[in-house]
């Protein structure tokens, strides 16, 4: 119904030309763009009420959270007026990710350090042996940051942060160590099991694979509502000498749009240069091979 009020032009068309759809619906969770205009209001509360009558699906108002983008106080004054829910500051959180128009600040990603650290104290490390810390710190303390890196770059402190309660706890079964209970460099710990380490996630090389995903769909399937948002060239790419403009996963050739693995190269490439950060034979089995008709 808001896809064929906004055909019909009801909705005020939104800012820009990146947001195809002004409304996420993912099982009871909803996000609803729209414009701080009295008609917009009213015609949300139209579509709400016959959804409720043809589903039996009633909107709870006091559970709904209005979060205004660069709104006035007037705006906000009508919708109060339609919609009488609490009104929060964008920032936001959807499906457990913070939605934002900047980078998450200290304090947002604090809360994700927690709850790595609330974790530990949970477990009785002391009848744990040290495969067992291993495998929990795999999928586990591991595993928690990696539903925020699907959509947010991490900042290096952020990171910092949990690889310290990672390591802590994979050596100690603590929450802190010293430095010299550390068997290996975390390095060493991070890579795969083939190249001598303990499998580790390296949450660093692992949010930037799971961006480019996105990078790479938003070529193969640009009719999805995500695909014309704005994407910026990460600080992981530009300190590996990787141009962000060689990033184009697509290119043009006689008017039609031709896919290129050239940037698939330049990741594995960064990978590479992780993996071997010691000259060892292991090198030659990550070289990458020379691009067709060079």
């Amino acid at each position: 119904m808001i896809r064929e009020a906004d055909r019909l032009r009801t909705f005020a068309p939104l800012p820009g030309r990146s947001i195809k759809h002004r409304a996420s619906l993912y099982a009871d969770d909803l996000v609803v763009f729209v414009t701080p205009a009295a008609e917009d209001l009213t015609c949300l509360q139209q579509i709400l009420l016959l959804f409720a009558g043809a589903s039996g699906l009633i909107a709870n108002i006091d559970k709904c959270v209005a979060s205004p983008i660069r709104c006035t106080e007037e705006m906000m004054l009508d919708v109060q007026t339609a919609f009488p829910c609490v009104v929060a500051p964008f920032l936001c959180r959807y499906l457990g990710i913070s939605l934002s128009l900047k980078r998450l600040k200290r304090a947002e990603e604090q809360a994700l350090v927690d709850s790595v650290a609330a974790r530990i104290p949970t477990w009785k490390s002391g009848l744990l042996t040290h495969a067992g810390r291993v495998l929990l710190t795999k999928v586990t303390l591991s595993a928690i940051p990696v539903h925020i890196s699907i959509a947010c770059c991490l900042s290096t402190w952020a990171i910092e942060q949990i690889d310290r309660r990672r390591r802590a706890f994979l050596w100690c079964g603590t929450d802190t160590v010293l430095g010299g209970k550390c068997k290996l460099a975390w390095t060493t710990v991070c890579r795969p099991t083939s190249l001598g380490g303990l499998g580790v996630l390296d949450l660093r090389f692992f949010g930037l694979a799971l961006r480019l995903r996105w990078e790479w769909l938003s070529r193969v399937e640009p009719d999805r509502c995500w695909a014309t948002l704005p994407a910026r060239a990460e600080k992981n790419v530009v300190e590996h000498d990787c141009d962000h403009r060689r990033w184009g996963l697509s290119k043009t050739v006689d008017g039609q749009l031709v896919q290129c693995w050239f940037a698939m190269l330049i990741c594995a490439s960064v990978v590479r240069c992780h993996l071997t950060e010691r000259k060892e034979d292991v090198s030659e089995r990550w070289s990458l091979p020379e691009p067709v008709g060079a």
